[in-house]
């Protein structure tokens, strides 16, 4: 089987759950559509982190801290989007996915901490914990699909390739579509709406 193929069904199957549509390009004009079309956010040198514990959080801070965090993913989504729907990846962008990779988990993991072991304002605990956790089950999505394109980078160039590695894509997908779909995502932007939180990563 044509590897080349199977990376066009995981990009699909990027689309398919919708996390592409996280971003806010449906407002922008076709113009800015077009000079950004082949650009990638920055990767960020640090993710999110807070030595905040067992505190009071402000308004202002938890704004923020919301903000960092979503833009910090989208960043890394984007490029962990990128590298993965690449036809064949050489070592140095597998080990640049997989960097990636685990700085979208550590970024995941340090807000959830901070979300759960700190005193949000009323209004924000409900809406920041159903953030996380859409976030979190697209990292998770996203971790299982990496290892799946890593596996067939590894095989592209062997006989071992088959339709068994279509229906893991497949599988994967039907597995974070009750996590991950237009219902969920619409919560979390009416959250930020709602709290005017500004962010790349949503509408």
């Amino acid at each position: 089987m044509n590897a080349k193929k199977i990376f066009i069904l995981v990009v699909i199957s990027f689309l398919l759950l919708g996390l592409t549509a996280c971003g806010n390009s449906g407002e922008t004009s076709k113009k800015e559509t077009s000079n950004k079309k082949n650009e990638l956010p920055t990767i960020p040198k640090k993710v999110f982190s807070s030595d905040e514990n067992n505190k009071k959080i402000s308004k202002k801070e938890i704004r923020s801290s919301i903000s960092e965090y979503l833009d910090t993913y989208h960043a890394l989504f984007k490029n962990i989007e990128h590298l993965s729907s690449k036809d064949k990846l050489n070592k140095s962008e597998l080990k640049k996915l997989n960097d990636l990779t685990e700085m979208n988990n550590k970024n995941d993991n340090n807000f959830s901490n901070y979300v759960k072991n700190n005193d949000l304002p009323k209004g924000y605990k409900d809406g920041s914990l159903k953030t996380k956790d859409y976030v979190t089950s697209s990292n998770q999505y996203l971790k299982k699909l990496n290892n799946q394109v890593q596996k067939i980078n590894k095989n592209s160039d062997s006989d071992n390739l088959s339709t068994k590695d279509i229906a893991k894509i497949d599988r994967i997908n039907k597995q974070y579509k009750k996590e991950v779909n237009g219902k969920k995502q619409k919560e979390v932007e009416k959250f930020l709406r709602d709290k005017n939180i500004k962010t790349k990563a949503f509408k």
